[in-house]
């Protein structure tokens, strides 16, 4: 009886440890169970914390790239007319060529060595290998316009995919991202193109509000020295002086052609208006000379209905015509 008894009392206390052991046993699994997942935790908080500090970044360059190649690529159409003597046949065709692949109708322009928006791509899918991340870029479109008369505007559509290498987290975007390119330093086509490129003329915008003053047109005199532009809707669009097109835009400039330096360049002229669209087109419009201008210069009378005035008026001249 007292074995019997001795037995139930070792059977119970083996019981009790072997409860307390297996209790300690999932005590510490279930402790570091919690370790590995507040570990994995903490790595995965990391991984796209830096995921999410690259894609602002990224962010960030995508629009900085996007402006240096549609920079470049812009500079790039101007020398191509230059240098080709012919315009550009489809703006929008040819800034997306040049701006994605550094090309015009398949020929490669030296402008754009290392600055198309493509070589761009693949610096940033370099950069993010290098924290092994996988960057993919879709482009679905690249489009050029007008909203003013002195800056281009770049609208770039991109569906942008992020991926870690370990598939702890993703990204995939979409955006459009606008590019504001001022024209100021460009050079104009369409001087290139009518003087065989011996007369250059880059686009500055006039300093001058008032162009005679008491019938000084000692400010008429300097605008039209230096060809300054000024915007005026029934002259073309810097993007349309890139494609020949001398009609008029609400974003148009213009400017004065210089007849000095044609005759300096053995340019033979003609007795007509100064204004560069006047002058290189069949615009019919009436010109005459003005006093205290240089013999050679003359003004056309062509009226401007959405400003309700004529370049006469507009010059500041009417009083000075012979």
């Amino acid at each position: 009886m007292k074995t019997a008894r001795r037995l139930q009392k070792k059977a119970v206390f083996f019981t009790f440890v072997a409860i307390i052991l297996l209790a300690a046993l999932v005590f510490s699994f279930s402790i570091y169970a919690r370790y590995r997942m507040r570990t994995r935790g903490l790595v995965i908080e990391t991984r796209v914390n830096t995921m999410n500090s690259f894609m602002k970044d990224l962010e960030k360059d995508i629009i900085r790239g996007s402006f240096i190649s549609s920079h470049r690529a812009i500079l790039a159409m101007a020398e191509y007319v230059s240098s080709n003597g012919v315009y550009i046949d489809d703006i929008g065709a040819r800034f997306e060529e040049v701006f994605l692949n550094g090309t015009m109708n398949s020929s490669l322009q030296t402008l754009m060595y290392d600055t198309t928006f493509n070589d761009w791509i693949s610096r940033m899918q370099y950069q993010g290998g290098r924290i092994n991340l996988e960057i993919d870029f879709d482009i679905k479109s690249v489009v050029i316009n007008q909203s003013d008369p002195w800056n281009v505007d770049i609208y770039l559509d991109t569906n942008i995919y992020v991926n870690d290498a370990t598939d702890i987290a993703a990204w995939n975007i979409t955006r459009t991202i606008k590019t504001v390119v001022p024209i100021e330093g460009f050079e104009d086509p369409v001087y290139a193109m009518n003087t065989d490129g011996k007369v250059l003329n880059i686009v500055n915008k006039t300093p001058f509000t008032d162009f005679v003053i008491a019938n000084d047109t000692s400010n008429l005199q300097q605008h039209n020295e230096n060809s300054y532009y000024f915007a005026w809707s029934t002259a073309p669009s810097f993007l349309m002086r890139l494609e020949g097109n001398l009609s008029s835009s609400p974003y148009g400039i213009e400017s004065m052609v210089n007849f000095q330096k044609l005759i300096d360049h053995g340019i033979e002229t003609e007795e007509r208006s100064v204004v560069d669209h006047i002058y290189w087109s069949n615009k019919s419009v009436t010109s005459y000379h003005i006093d205290n201008m240089p013999s050679w210069f003359m003004m056309d009378n062509e009226n401007n209905p959405s400003e309700g005035m004529t370049h006469l008026q507009l010059y500041e001249v009417e009083g000075l015509i012979q």
